[in-house]
């Protein structure tokens, strides 16, 4: 899919090797031309040799993701998932058609339909003018909507931010060089942990090099899968124990005896003892919720049946 225009390209293929996807590559470049940057996932098919010397011969910076988070090339999954449902929508309707018949119908549709983000459809953006299907005929006379691409930009930051928010995306996180930071550690799963690590080089707007001195490797990491370390100390502190608690407590109290010995009034007295709970309440970090409230099975009469059996 093209970032800017949202145009996609789908081949229908049986297999998944790196000169597949070359020969692919070579005629969809054939007609739009060479980009500067590819984005793609860790495949084996993007991570081969042949691969890599096929993006260097036509001067194409490819960009991985960061292992296990797909999320960060959340445009191309989302595109798979699109037609994927188009797919299996339009197959279970129209059982005789062939599935390149499909495919060809929804991409044609799909390219003609104004984006949510953009505002127009990606073959206005790409060639300047709608493809011609069968509703030009009821109005043949149509006239093209004039592309301003400045504020086609402005219209997409815009959108991408609004996504950014209403998503719970990374807002103004960043990470310095040097810096020591928790990251998630996949040697284990499914139990996936934590792992101290050292920020050594940005490789992207949210993704980094983790140095990892307890393994002595060198991970990748989005800004999702890294923690500044007070953030996860706060996860941690949680939970506190007894002595803890019981330590504050004992010196609210000291500070309430001393409270009632003085040659204060009853009040000033009630307001110091209020204070020192709010204190208590404050220092103390440990969360109480509520006990879950379990409720019989019901069983819709089905035990009464049997009982009378």
């Amino acid at each position: 899919m093209d970032a800017h225009t949202k145009w996609i390209e789908v081949c229908e293929t049986s297999s998944t090797s790196s000169l597949t996807t070359i020969e692919n590559l070579r005629r969809i470049f054939s007609i739009f031309g060479l980009p500067k940057i590819l984005v793609s996932d860790n495949g084996t098919c993007f991570t081969s040799q042949e691969f890599s010397e096929f993006i260097e011969r036509n001067c194409i910076s490819h960009i991985t993701t960061p292992p296990y988070n797909p999320a960060s090339n959340g445009a191309a999954e989302n595109c798979v998932k699109v037609i994927k449902g188009a797919l299996t929508k339009a197959l279970s309707i129209d059982s005789m058609s062939t599935t390149n018949q499909i495919l060809c119908r929804f991409l044609l549709d799909y390219r003609n339909t104004p984006h949510c983000t953009t505002g127009l459809s990606p073959a206005n953006l790409i060639f300047g003018r709608s493809l011609r299907t069968k509703f030009d005929i009821i109005n043949p006379n149509a006239k093209a909507e004039i592309v301003d691409k400045h504020h086609i930009v402005d219209k997409v930051a815009r959108n991408n931010i609004k996504q950014k928010n209403y998503y719970k995306g990374k807002k103004n996180v960043s990470y310095t060089l040097g810096e020591v930071v928790l990251v998630r550690d996949y040697r284990n799963r499914p139990n996936i942990s934590w792992i101290k690590g050292i920020v050594h080089k940005r490789i992207g707007k949210c993704t980094y090099f983790i140095e990892v001195p307890e393994l002595k490797l060198t991970w990748k990491r989005h800004a999702n899968q890294i923690r500044k370390t007070f953030q996860m100390e706060t996860f941690t502190s949680d939970i506190i124990s007894n002595s803890e608690n019981s330590s504050i407590e004992g010196i609210c109290n000291q500070n309430i005896s001393n409270t009632n010995t003085s040659s204060e009034n009853t009040d000033e007295n009630n307001n110091r003892q209020n204070n020192c709970s709010s204190e208590t309440q404050a220092n103390t970090i440990s969360v109480l919720r509520p006990k879950r409230a379990i409720k019989p099975v019901e069983r819709y009469g089905v035990d009464s049946k049997f009982s009378h059996k």
